[in-house]
């Protein structure tokens, strides 16, 4: 899991954090507490982080876990696995935002739009931002998120200046953190650049119940530990499908 400053979560009420579904549907999944119940939603409280995103601080809320004198767990809100931009260390280049991706030599990576879920999903959100030009010559184009992180990672000179990845990529392998920084894409509450992937079992499988065994074995506690120490958010307690 990652670890903040003990500043740097602070209480925030419902009513005083903006209206969207973000934070819509955590305050629905968080328990009331025995002060807050049958009071209105609006006076509940909501920890949150601030996140810089093109210069603006905006509120994250998030689930924390334990805590010394300096440092407190976030165990669920800012290690989703959300798509971000991943540059040299230093940002040697200033990019700050997918925009900037577009200068001419800006060299950039993606990943395939047909081949990868990732590349499918990029050009999804790039298409929308009206910058899919960007994959009308892309520096590198690959498979897989890691194969940019190396590319990225390949020297301060050479390589890629840029790369969209899963916000994993980079969180599975804590030394990726020592080589490359991460740019946020700010989002609004279509949240384009989250991935949600759906899963499903064939019609004619010989062995349907075996969904159900996978299911259950990517929802144990065990695997929830696998999950959030990747980068990824769990969503497995939610009461949606």
């Amino acid at each position: 899991a990652l670890s903040v400053p003990v500043q740097a979560v602070v209480h925030r009420r419902f009513r005083d954090l903006p209206d969207t579904p973000l934070f819509r549907d955590w305050i629905a999944q968080q328990p009331e507490t025995p002060a807050e119940r049958g009071k209105d939603i609006a006076v509940r409280y909501v920890k949150v982080v601030f996140v810089m995103q093109k210069g603006v601080a905006r509120a994250r809320p998030v689930e924390t876990g334990i805590s010394d004198e300096d440092r407190i767990e976030i165990q669920d809100g800012l290690d989703e696995n959300d798509m971000v931009i991943v540059v040299k260390k230093g940002n040697p280049r200033g990019i700050a935002s997918l925009a900037d991706l577009t200068s001419p030599d800006c060299r950039v990576g993606v990943c395939h739009p047909t081949d990868s879920a990732l590349g499918s999903l990029t050009k999804r959100l790039l298409k929308d931002e009206n910058l899919e030009s960007i994959y009308d010559d892309p520096a590198l184009m690959v498979a897989t998120g890691p194969m940019l992180l190396n590319a990225i990672a390949a020297g301060p000179t050479g390589g890629l200046d840029a790369a969209i990845v899963y916000r994993s990529n980079v969180l599975s392998t804590p030394e990726n953190l020592d080589r490359v920084e991460l740019v946020e894409i700010e989002q609004d509450e279509r949240r384009l650049a989250t991935a949600r992937q759906p899963w499903a079992i064939a019609k004619q499988a010989d062995h349907p119940r075996l969904l159900e065994r996978f299911h259950a074995a990517l929802v144990s506690e065990g695997s929830r530990k696998t999950f959030t120490d990747a980068g990824f958010r769990w969503l497995a307690d939610r009461s949606e499908p």
